[in-house]
């Protein structure tokens, strides 16, 4: 995947924040899990969709020399097409899968946001305590959002290009010797009327070779791309200055490699996602750098029964402090 912060020169701040209501402070304590969720169920999903039309603007506009061609942009364009209609809407080959932070603390957007009533905790966490033991299990890169279309554009085009550097790519040698030995040998024990049959199949093996080939290229790029898809938002976020854990699935099974599926229900359906650890063999407790409790008709009190729960959990944070925000709905 790119990585946009490499691409765009920033540097993962030393804490990032994310917000979640009182239930979710419980869960993350609780459990040791954070929760990456299939973003095809979240609202963010219309986001993704963005991402998705930033891409599709940017082939639709790529310089037809520089793949092929009108033959090869019209190919292309197909290829995304069925990705975007394919796997990208139903999930086919590549689940995408993202938790939120966001660089600002304190912030009333995020509060209206992401806590029930604009009330809930806003964790502080550093990412060097979790991110290298996360990414390693799950192939995971914790990235900032794209809102600049510029930047944008720039972050798919290299994208794109890895992709068509995928799709380029020659069979290794030794694939294709070991079909044309085997046929060669064939040819020399098989008449002159066998020959046309022995060569047909050579063919279509071959074929068939490379046909596979781009398939296999095509799912990782697919895959390469949707992740970036998901980091792209419309400029109007911007004050959110997010930066996402972004978790490729690569299957629908129970369990995969180091990752589960699980399920929770909302009113109107069942919304996957995966927890990650959050603590790694290592580490003794669960450390947070702060928590900031949102606006409450008592917040004395909601930090005194935040402070308390911690202790009983054994859980270090190095301050509990209120919300700076002037606001009321109570």
């Amino acid at each position: 995947m790119i990585a946009t912060d490499e691409v765009l020169g920033k540097k993962t701040p030393e804490v990032l924040y994310h917000y979640t209501s009182f239930a979710g402070l419980k869960g993350i304590v609780e459990q040791q899990h954070i929760w990456a969720t299939d973003i095809r169920f979240l609202n963010d999903f219309r986001e993704f969709k963005h991402g998705l039309e930033v891409a599709k603007t940017f082939i639709a506009t790529y310089p037809k020399e520089k793949i092929g061609g009108a033959e090869g942009a019209e190919a292309l364009t197909t290829l995304f097409s069925n990705w975007t209609l394919n796997d990208a809407f139903t999930g086919k080959s590549a689940q995408i899968c993202v938790t939120s932070f966001s660089e600002n603390e304190d912030v009333l957007s995020q509060w209206r946001g992401y806590c029930p009533n604009g009330r809930g905790v806003c964790i502080g966490f550093r990412p060097s305590t979790f991110n290298r033991h996360i990414s390693n299990k799950t192939m995971s890169t914790l990235t900032p959002c794209v809102y600049d279309s510029a930047d944008q554009r720039l972050i798919v085009e290299k994208a794109i290009s890895r992709l068509l550097d995928a799709l380029g790519t020659p069979l290794h040698k030794n694939q294709t010797d070991g079909i044309l030995n085997s046929y060669l040998e064939e040819f020399k024990t098989v008449t002159d009327d066998e020959r046309k049959n022995t060569a047909d199949r050579f063919l279509t093996n071959l074929q068939n070779l490379i046909v596979n080939r781009i398939n296999e290229a095509s799912l990782v790029s697919a895959q390469s791309l949707f992740q970036v898809c998901a980091l792209l938002k419309d400029n109007s976020f911007a004050e959110e200055k997010e930066w996402r854990l972004v978790v490729p699935a690569f299957s629908t099974r129970k369990k995969f490699g180091d990752l589960e599926w699980h399920f929770r229900a909302t009113n109107s359906m069942l919304i996957p996602y995966i927890p990650l650890t959050l603590l790694d063999f290592a580490s003794s407790c669960l450390n947070f750098e702060s928590i900031i409790v949102g606006p409450s008709p008592d917040r004395d009190l909601a930090i005194r029964s935040i402070e308390r729960f911690l202790t009983a959990e054994g859980v270090y944070c190095n301050e509990v402090r209120p919300s700076e925000i002037p606001y009321k709905n109570w």
